[in-house]
């Protein structure tokens, strides 16, 4: 047995005349056989005899469950590799969630993304403004830059990196604003007529 398909190379072992190996490959003269799960070698056709071994014959049933069974493996494994949300969010509404927290606190730290993400997020899971992102984000007067052009203008320019993030966080449970539904600038927040709220990065997150 021969490290490669030449007589000078390495010998690496020795073959009695009734031993049999896997066939590898046949080529010029030589024939690569498994010798060990993770070793090969070449040894000159002269001295082989190739035979066929026929293996056990499946059904096409056997053959169509094995395969069934093998997609079913592998859609369970992307299933487990997929991120786990606390509601439904299609790649879609993942991109249009992030422009809308960018439109809302594009200018702001990343708790200030997240806290209008967890709002969004909030909205979703109390079913008020519909049972999606989308339906959350297009209802009439929640967030008015959806229904003036503002908000195409965020979809097509793309949201950044840092919004995604935070989008995702709140996706996946992250929340720094508790319970609350309601945000308004803090400039502008009627802080007198809320029952409580938290201002983070530059807007105030209320209950009324």
């Amino acid at each position: 047995m021969r490290e490669t398909p030449s007589t000078d190379a390495a010998i690496i072992g020795l073959a009695a005349a009734d031993d049999y190996y896997p066939v590898l490959e046949e080529s010029d003269g030589w024939i690569k056989v498994q010798l060990s799960s993770d070793t090969s070698g070449y040894v000159s056709s002269q001295y082989t005899k190739v035979s066929l071994t026929p293996g056990k014959a499946v059904s096409i049933e056997a053959e169509q469950a094995a395969l069934k069974a093998s997609e079913n493996k592998e859609q369970k494994k992307k299933e487990e590799e997929k991120p786990k949300y606390v509601i439904n969010a299609s790649s879609d509404e993942i991109y249009l969630m992030a422009a809308c927290v960018m439109m809302e606190s594009g200018s702001y730290s990343y708790d200030g993304q997240l806290a209008v993400a967890s709002v969004i997020v909030n909205r979703v899971k109390s079913g008020r403004w519909g049972s999606s992102i989308t339906d959350v984000i297009y209802a009439d007067g929640q967030f008015p830059g959806a229904t003036s052009g503002l908000l195409d203008k965020y979809l097509a320019k793309g949201p950044s990196s840092e919004a995604l993030k935070a989008t995702k966080a709140a996706l996946s449970g992250s929340n720094n604003i508790g319970d609350y539904l309601f945000f308004n600038s803090a400039k502008r927040a009627d802080y007198n007529n809320y029952s409580s709220y938290t201002v983070v990065g530059g807007n105030c997150f209320y209950k009324k």
